[in-house]
């Protein structure tokens, strides 16, 4: 009988093709290629999915637009929700409902329809552009020129508010926060920075509250006198120990129901580690090539998106199977035995240590990077074996 986990793969892969191939008769659009163009007065009667080193795309679409490239130029109406990843956004037209966009230099031009959350090095909402919900922002530099009718929520090393905002504004800048003179605020605003605003001109209609916060470099000197350290460290140690338990069941789950596969990862990686490390280090470095190899060529989409997800399949498998290594590893050199047998208590001890080793600086990561890859390494030799290979 064929393994379990194989035919989960195969599973997943499966449908995942049969979706591929099933979106465009429903009149979904896939796009890519170094310039991945959707032309102004194309036809699109659904969600368009684009990648691609530069993506253009100047037709009014009906559904989502899901795009991820170098460079984006958004011209053409997206009449749902607008999700983009590149080095560089610019959107000037306008998103019926949600916009998230992450990047290097974002640039907002157009009406965002419901709420916009937005990361970057430099988000900058022009003039003219009103978003119609609330805005999330996080970057170095954050500008707002333009009218937001929910409220703010922003984050960065510079925020500059020289707009209209209608709802409430919490924020907070590690560098400086400045309010122009076009500035409106109609509730409340509260701010934090290590200077007061210079806010001559603006218009506050529901008061302003500071607070006075020291620079980054201060803050990350004054730490250990922080006088609710003892909270932050109780707020890191619950968040360990969230991550311990989701690792630890997921690893024991492998252990009841893949026993056998689990135990030959831990083999080879442990017997073989040297090996593994180098095929660890091709899966993780290939991987993504390999993929945007595959989105950049028309006949190549499909199977980049399927190549994406067994690439991510694989990666959360060593991620998982990276614990009962390491314990494998450790009873292995205790035990004194020469054949990897695996129980709950290897397992438990092997995922604790790994969680431990990523929170030391420097040597600890390289440490847990090792053995990931390692692991990975392991995984995909088990995945090519099982296949046929």
């Amino acid at each position: 009988m064929k393994n379990r986990t194989f035919l989960a793969i195969a599973g997943i892969s499966a449908c995942l093709a049969m979706a591929s191939y099933a979106l465009p008769a429903s009149a979904a659009l896939f796009r890519s290629g170094n310039v991945a163009d959707i032309s102004k007065g194309e036809w699109v009667d659904g969600d368009a999915y684009v990648a691609g080193g530069n993506i253009i795309s100047s037709a009014d679409l009906p559904g989502d637009l899901v795009a991820a490239g170098g460079n984006m130029y958004i011209t053409g109406k997206v009449g749902q929700n607008l999700t983009a990843a590149g080095g560089t956004i610019s959107l000037m037209s306008a998103v019926g409902e949600r916009a998230r966009l992450a990047g290097g230099n974002i640039t907002i031009g157009g009406d965002v329809g419901r709420d916009l959350l937005v990361a970057g090095g430099m988000v900058h909402i022009l003039p003219g552009a009103t978003i119609k919900g609330d805005l999330y922002a996080g970057a170095g530099v954050v500008v707002v020129d333009g009218n937001v009718l929910g409220n703010v929520r922003a984050t960065g090393g510079t925020v500059i508010l020289n707009g209209s905002v209608s709802g409430t504004v919490d924020v907070q800048a590690d560098e400086r926060v400045v309010f122009g003179k076009l500035a409106a605020f109609a509730r409340q605003v509260t701010y934090a920075s290590p200077q007061e605003a210079d806010a001559a001109g603006a218009m506050f209609q529901g008061g302003v509250n500071y607070r006075k916060i020291e620079a980054k470099a201060m803050r990350s000197a004054s730490w250990w006198t922080r006088p609710d350290k003892g909270k932050v460290l109780g707020a890191m140690a619950v968040m360990f120990l969230i991550r311990f338990a989701a690792m630890l069941l997921a690893v024991l789950l492998g252990l009841r129901y893949f026993r056998k596969q689990l135990e030959a990862v831990s083999e080879s990686a442990v017997t073989q580690f040297g090996s593994r490390l180098g095929m660890g280090f091709l899966v993780l470095v290939i991987g993504p090539i390999l993929t945007i190899a595959l989105f950049i060529t028309i006949v190549g989409s499909v199977l980049g998106f399927l190549t994406l997800a067994v690439y991510g399949l694989l990666v959360l498998l060593a991620k998982v199977a990276a614990g009962a290594v390491m314990g494998a590893f450790l009873w292995r050199w205790f035990a004194k035995q020469k054949k990897v047998a695996l129980n709950w208590k290897a397992v438990t001890v092997g995922t604790l240590i790994i969680q431990l080793i990523w929170l030391i600086p420097i040597l600890g990561w390289l440490a847990g990077a090792l053995v990931f890859l390692a692991t990975l390494g392991a995984v995909a030799k088990l995945k090519k074996k099982e296949i046929g290979l």
